[in-house]
């Protein structure tokens, strides 16, 4: 007797790109696509939420620190606080900040800054999410910010 087959319900679901500039965005998006990842997009942090509440959640969400309406900091708490979200791994970057910082007292899984090689940033996704889409360690802020 064969095992059933993986449905939908077992896929992981897309790595979200969250970036106000549009030009950022579609080049991240075409290059994970172009490595075989699921993709999906936000333009803000507002917009970021309401997908990372979506079935199934991303698998893991690169997310620009600085934006309209809610930036990623405000994201970073906002998922925090629900039980729902903790669980998905944040990847922060920034042309305008210092991102290290910022992540290690986020509690995220990892940062990049702007300007960015694309080859560093796919080297990144494949180490947190693998290509069976397991995230690694789950760090915690180790501060308020």
């Amino acid at each position: 007797m064969r095992d059933a087959e993986p449905g939908p319900a077992s896929a992981p679901g897309p790595i979200l790109v969250v970036d106000d500039n549009e030009d950022v965005r579609d080049m991240l998006a075409q290059a994970l696509a172009m490595e075989g990842y699921q993709v999906d997009t936000a333009r803000d942090g507002a917009d970021a939420l309401s997908r990372m509440r979506r079935e199934p959640p991303p698998r893991l969400v690169l997310l620009d620190l600085y934006m309209p309406k809610l930036d990623g900091f405000g994201v970073r708490k906002e998922q925090l606080k629900d039980p729902r979200l903790t669980a998905i791994p944040v990847v922060v970057y920034s042309g305008h900040h210092d991102v290290r910082q910022a992540a290690r007292v986020m509690g995220v899984d990892g940062y990049f800054q702007k300007p960015f090689d694309v080859d560093e940033i796919l080297a990144l996704v494949n180490e947190r999410c693998g290509r069976e889409g397991e995230p690694r360690r789950r760090p915690r802020p180790v501060r308020d910010w």
